[in-house]
């Protein structure tokens, strides 16, 4: 399990969940299951054990690489885009 690698897409603004997620703070970042996790949380742990924490990364837009480092992934790789 060492060549495989988790690449989680979080750049979107989850518009078809508006009102409840805004392009300021969109659906990944929300714990929309009222579970105490957010839907990106709740994927890492998904995939937690598939392959070592090393081997994952997170897209997201450049706006929200401020969120993404709020929920402590620091073992995880972040890949921020720049949409025009």
């Amino acid at each position: 399990m060492r060549n495989t690698h988790v690449v989680i897409m979080a750049g979107g603004i989850g518009s078809r969940f508006w009102p409840l997620s805004t392009p300021e703070y969109p659906k990944q970042f929300i714990d929309i299951l009222g579970c105490g996790r957010t839907l990106i949380q709740l994927t890492v742990d998904r995939f937690n054990g598939i392959c070592p924490m090393s081997n994952f990364g997170i897209v997201t837009n450049a706006k929200y690489v401020d969120i993404v480092n709020l929920y402590e992934l620091y073992r995880i790789k972040k890949y921020c885009l720049e949409f025009l």
